[in-house]
């Protein structure tokens, strides 16, 4: 819902900028929008999203290790099984973002065309 109206409203900007694309003409041809042209095809850019979200699933990964150290290690100090239990929580929480985020560029780069 929120994409639609995104695309709506900067489509509805690019013709108020650039009347002779309700004319029917190709916005790429007729206009400049002033964002940079990526060399980048769709595969490429998946692969380097991948790449980025996947190092931050082995560093969530690494923090759950360490926290569970931690708290094996704490030997009954509170302030330190505290300090484990946040480490581990936090770790989980940044997973959950990393695989999120990654679905979430997953969707929208299927739906962007032109890619």
């Amino acid at each position: 819902m929120y994409l639609t109206i995104f695309l709506k409203t900067y489509a509805s900007a690019v013709a108020a900028n650039c009347p002779s694309a309700l004319a029917g003409s190709s916005i790429k041809s007729v206009c400049s929008t002033g964002l940079h042209n990526v060399g980048a095809t769709k595969s490429q850019l998946n692969t380097f999203l991948a790449t980025i979200f996947g190092i931050l699933g082995v560093v969530a990964v690494a923090l759950l290790v360490v926290g569970g150290i931690q708290f094996m290690t704490s030997g009954g100090n509170s302030e330190q099984t505290n300090k484990a239990r946040n480490t581990i929580l936090y770790a989980l929480i940044g997973l959950a973002v990393a695989v999120s985020a990654e679905l979430i560029v997953a969707f929208v780069l299927d739906r962007i065309k032109g890619l």
